[in-house]
């Protein structure tokens, strides 16, 4: 979807969710949340576009974790 994936109607949902599964019991699970937002930083081509967006929708504990995740991890996700 790349860029677009901004405009996606539920895409607030979405990176709401992948942000509760990075608190997630299970390591697979967070290990797929955390590589989710990668390929989502990736898609998002403009990261004010990227902050923008977790700005909007996450909470300020979850926003701290996602970026702080994004911030601190090689920028590949394959």
């Amino acid at each position: 979807m790349g860029n677009k994936i901004i405009f996606f109607s539920n895409s607030d949902k979405l990176i709401g969710q992948l942000a509760n599964y990075m608190s997630d019991a299970c390591q697979d699970v967070r290990s797929i949340a955390k590589r989710a937002f990668l390929a989502l930083s990736h898609a998002v081509m403009d990261s004010k576009d990227l902050e923008k967006l977790l700005l909007r929708v996450l909470n300020e504990n979850s926003y701290k974790k996602v970026r702080s995740y994004l911030d601190n991890e090689p920028q590949s996700f394959e």
